[in-house]
């Protein structure tokens, strides 16, 4: 009896997790779903992608390397990434992480939350329309290859319109509308190619336009490439750009207007 109850206590849960957000139980083929999770042992899950032989991309500030399980790829570079790096895939840029995964029902990007502290988020783009629990048994059989195990009741929303079509940036925030709109994407390499925008794994090239005098935070761990009297092109995490573009020293956030080559997918 005991155990009955619980089940349903569960099920309770994550139908109550979907109602909340306003979502059918359903996730429909041709949509896009979020949830928010913890963040991921990054450590942990190179280990295990490199027994299983993933792709893998590892940036430690400008230097970008690849492995395919535990072989590093000596020919492997950024400018040629489109054309090696492929499903499933890791990348790694200091503590931060991204996981993609391509299966027959979604595909799923596992990923910091953009402006959301330590939380990462679960954004799946459904190929089949599955009910909750089969999509979270699939998600979970996927996940636990890299030690991860999904919350009970884990909630879905649907991502907003702001990822599929243009959309006003928030007041306050001095981001370009196509800068935003990759932050609310749910496949970020995907938008970017489309949009023209240039990553190198979790970072995109931008130029930080500087009000007189003044300097970004430290905690933006921008890579510079160039800087002029009022502004550099740098690389900057997805996830801080938000942040960035509300920093008191920035002017403005935008993308190059020409994007610079070599920066991979």
């Amino acid at each position: 009896m005991k155990g009955i109850l619980l089940m349903m206590l569960a099920a309770f849960t994550l139908w109550g997790g979907f109602q909340g957000w306003g979502v059918s139980p359903s996730l429909e083929s041709g949509q896009a779903y979020r949830a928010s999770l913890a963040p991921p042992h990054a450590e942990a899950m190179l280990a295990k992608a490199q027994a299983l032989g993933w792709w893998i991309r590892v940036q430690q500030g400008a230097e970008v390397s690849y492995y395919q399980g535990s072989e590093r790829c000596a020919a492997c570079a950024p400018a040629l990434e489109g054309q090696f790096f492929g499903f499933p895939q890791l990348a790694l840029d200091g503590a931060v992480s991204m996981v993609r995964l391509d299966t027959a029902a979604f595909r799923l990007n596992l990923r910091p939350m953009v402006d959301g502290g330590l939380l990462y988020e679960l954004v799946v783009v459904m190929k089949q329309t599955l009910d909750a629990e089969a999509l979270t048994n699939q998600i979970q059989q996927e996940l636990s290859a890299l030690g991860l195990i999904l919350p009970l009741g884990l909630s879905f929303e649907a991502l907003p319109l702001s990822a599929r079509a243009k959309a006003p940036v928030p007041q306050g925030v001095r981001l370009d509308e196509t800068l935003f709109r990759l932050t609310q994407a749910p496949d970020w390499p995907d938008f970017a190619t489309l949009q023209g925008l240039s990553l190198s794994g979790l970072r995109v090239r931008a130029v930080v336009e500087l009000a007189e005098g003044q300097t970004p935070s430290a905690r933006f761990d921008l890579l510079i490439e160039g800087q002029g009297s009022s502004g550099m092109r740098t690389q900057v995490l997805i996830p801080d750009l938000l942040a960035l573009a509300q920093d008191p020293a920035v002017a403005q956030v935008r993308a190059p207007l020409q994007p610079q080559a070599g920066g991979g997918s």
